[in-house]
């Protein structure tokens, strides 16, 4: 029977007694465990209040003591240090096996994609830089080893193409130099009203409007822009990195 609420500490000191006998065991095991009520209430299964009353009780009878409950009140201690060494050892094992077996923190689909994004828009960047610069092995390498520019059966595919395809451009621009005297104007493309959809945690699709837009090619004259369309990009990660698997300029959606 669960008597009135009495005030007892948050912590106690229980020795050890042998409910059988009645005896002390100090010898075997000196000293006292130090105990919450909330971490006993927890070990004996028992509600805290009734915990607390027996312990407000205790403290009454024998104040700056450490509490000795005998069997008859339900708590043997000798048990109770056995269920409590038992249940601070299981915990442990629990939380090490944890620790041991989980990753340190599972990372969010939210923050997943946001590194995501900012990674794709880096690869869009440096394709764009690439292709600008006119530097073959850059533009190739934004690509995946089977990456195609185009569709259909006139596509550029693969990175020996993807390269061919720029330094060719290259070589006719310096052809076209040599000929005129004049460097042909700065070439700046152009990627506007971007819309990135995940299809799956390895695959995206980047779509924009773009433009090819020249310098001016002296002093006071305007850029030009050359060419204007939208695009349709398949993305691919491999290895840790986003990769352009399908580019396609002309989309027929």
């Amino acid at each position: 029977m669960v008597l009135d609420r009495l005030e007892a500490p948050d912590a106690f000191d229980v020795e050890l007694v042998d409910h059988h006998s009645g005896t002390d065991c100090a010898e075997r095991r000196p000293g006292a465990l130090r105990l919450s009520i909330a971490e006993g209430a927890k070990i004996l299964g028992v509600t805290r209040r009734a915990l607390n009353n027996v312990v407000a009780r205790e403290v009454r009878h024998q104040p700056g003591r450490a509490i000795r409950l005998p069997a008859e009140t339900g708590f043997g201690v000798s048990w109770l240090l056995r269920r409590s060494a038992m249940a601070k050892a299981k915990y442990l094992g629990l939380v090490i096996g944890l620790v041991l077996s989980m990753p340190l923190v599972a990372e969010s689909t939210f923050e997943r994609e946001a590194k995501d994004r900012a990674d794709i828009e880096k690869l869009m960047w440096q394709y764009a830089r690439a292709l600008d610069t006119l530097n073959p092995e850059a533009y190739a390498a934004t690509y995946t080893p089977d990456g195609q520019f185009g569709a259909g059966p006139n596509a550029t595919k693969g990175h020996d193409a993807l390269k061919k395809m720029i330094s060719d451009l290259r070589q006719r621009n310096a052809e076209t130099e040599s000929k005129t005297g004049q460097k042909p104007p700065a070439m700046y493309h152009q990627s506007l009203n971007h819309y990135l959809e995940f299809v799956d945690k390895d695959h995206a699709r980047f779509r924009a409007y773009w433009m090819t837009v020249f310098a001016g090619s002296g002093a006071g004259k305007d850029a030009r822009i050359a060419a204007a369309g939208w695009e349709s990009n398949e993305l691919v990660r491999m290895n840790g990195q986003w990769l352009i698997k399908v580019r396609d300029t002309a989309p027929k959606e």
